[in-house]
Formats: C-alpha cells, sequence, structure tokens
C-alpha cells in the first residue's frame, strides 16, 4: 500500500503500507518525526503538471501590464488588499481567481496566458510558470520570492508552498518582488518547469513505485495482531473530536480505502470491524 502526504496530520501507520509520499521537503520531515514510520518508507513525488493542457503563453512583454492573484483563500479578510495596493502602486491592473473571492474557475489553463504576473504558490504557482507568467509567491499567510532560476531548485523542493512564504504580507514588501519581473528570466523558468515537472514523467515515477510496493508486498509477512494494534491505535488518536465526527470521518476513510488497488476491499472490511468494535466501546462506556 502506499500513502500520500500533501498536508499535515497524522499520517495512518499501517504495517502493510510500505512507501508514505510526500509532495515536498516538508512534508517529508514531518513524517520523519513520526518514529513508527521507517525512514527507507519515505519518498518524494513532486506535483506534476499537464502541459498539454498548460500551453505555453506568448512571450512576456518588457513590463508588466496584467497581474493576477490565483489562490482560493484570496479575500478581503486576506491578502488581496496587500497584493492590491502594490499593484496599484505598480499601475498593475489586478484580477482575482479563487473560491473564497467567488471567482472560482475549472479552466485556468484558459486565463493564465492572458496575464504577465501571477501571485499564486504550491501547485497553482506551477500552473502559472508552465504557462510562462512571472510568478510571486503570495497567499494568506505570507509573502514569498519571485520564481527565478536563481531560487527555482531550493522553491521547487518547498513545493512552491508555505515554506517558502517567510516574509510579512505587506504593499512593499510585494512591491520589491514585482520590482524583479524579468521576461527573459520568467521563460528560463518556464522552460525548466515544462522540461521537469511534466505529468507523463510523474507517471513513470508513481508506476514503478507501485509496481516495486507491489513486488514487496508479495514476499511480506501479514500480521493480523499488529495490523489490529495499528488501526485501534489511530483510532484512539481522534479521541479529542466528538463522538460523532470521529465516526463520520472514519466513515469517509473507510470508502477511500475502496480505491486502493489490489488490497482496498480486505483492508476497508477489516478497518471497518475495528471500527465496529471501537464503536461498541465507546457506547458500553457511555452508557455506563
Amino acid at each position: 500500500m502506499v500513502h500520500h502526504v500533501s498536508a499535515y496530520g497524522d499520517p495512518f501507520y499501517f504495517p502493510r503500507i510500505l512507501r508514505y509520499v510526500a509532495v515536498d521537503s516538508r512534508c517529508r520531515e514531518f513524517l520523519e518525526t513520526k518514529p513508527e514510520i521507517p525512514r527507507s518508507r519515505i519518498e518524494v513525488v513532486p506535483n506534476a503538471i499537464d502541459m498539454e493542457r498548460f500551453q505555453p503563453r506568448p512571450a512576456l512583454p518588457p513590463k508588466p501590464r496584467r497581474a493576477l492573484l490565483f489562490s482560493n483563500y484570496a479575500a478581503a479578510h486576506t491578502h488581496v488588499p496587500a497584493v492590491s495596493q502594490a499593484c496599484k502602486r505598480m499601475g498593475l491592473s489586478l484580477d482575482v481567481i479563487g473560491r473564497a473571492f467567488g471567482t472560482e474557475i475549472a479552466n485556468p489553463e484558459r486565463v493564465l496566458p492572458g496575464y504577465d504576473l501571477v501571485f499564486a504558490k504550491a501547485r497553482c504557482a506551477l500552473e502559472a510558470t508552465a504557462v510562462g507568467c512571472a510568478t510571486v509567491l503570495c497567499d494568506f499567510s505570507g509573502a514569498g520570492p519571485m520564481v527565478t532560476t536563481g531560487n527555482f531548485d531550493d522553491l521547487r523542493k518547498m513545493n512552491f508552498g508555505q515554506n517558502a512564504l517567510t516574509r510579512p504580507l505587506h504593499p512593499q514588501q510585494i512591491i520589491a518582488e514585482i520590482e524583479r519581473y524579468d521576461a527573459a528570466d520568467a521563460a528560463r523558468v518556464s522552460e525548466r518547469v515544462r522540461k521537469e515537472a511534466s505529468i507523463a514523467d510523474s507517471i513513470h515515477s508513481w508506476t514503478s513505485l507501485y509496481e516495486a510496493v507491489l513486488t514487496e508486498s508479495r514476499e511480506l509477512p501479514r500480521d493480523a495482531d499488529a495490523e489490529l494494534r495499528a488501526t485501534g491505535a489511530y483510532l484512539e488518536t481522534l479521541s479529542r473530536w466528538s463522538y460523532e465526527s470521529r465516526v463520520e470521518w472514519e466513515a469517509a476513510q473507510l470508502e477511500r480505502l475502496l480505491n486502493i488497488p489490489v488490497i482496498g476491499r480486505s483492508l476497508h472490511t477489516l478497518a471497518w470491524r475495528v471500527l465496529k468494535k471501537w464503536k461498541g466501546k465507546r457506547s458500553g462506556h457511555s452508557a455506563g
């Protein structure tokens, strides 16, 4: 079994999980703090982009004219005011696309080529750079740098995400990054993204990983007692939730198990038995 980890949260330790796959160095470091997870089972597979979908835009102008704030967290109470003020001072028109702002779209590949400068993080930033937009890392939690050929390697390891947003959300800080706009450098960044972050290569990585795990799993002895203990221990970590919330959440996770290749249905059955046993204990304690 492979467990993909893209954000913080208690990973589910289970004896038959042979790989924990992090999306970036931050998630890997988090997994490494879990003593029950062998480091040999932790790998990193970065985000990737469908390059057929996100086609390159025409060459950027010498100076930016149109800017886009691309984030589902963009709102009047988060980072819209700071970015808006910075763009106004720099003479840039600014649009906002995102769920919180009420402008979420399903086809960003159609609109990104119309912008010279994009404020985004993580996958949104990767999509913007793939298209060829100059990209400044930014989100509600802080501001980051303009993505350049000079910092690309470090930012890629961070998934262009949270760890890169180390600066305050202040208009002057954002202006300093806008002033680093370099059309030629942005084009070179885009070339690297299109070469190194293709979903075709990512699919190959995932396929190779699953093949290795399936081969390894055939020789893995099954320890039913250890599996029951691991499942029970994980359910116990949810004790800070309300009883109803835990049951609802666990039911949703059980349904997700069915999608795991090869062993999903058997694992679903095992986990369901443990959950029913746990619910019975909890009801008994409540009744007492």
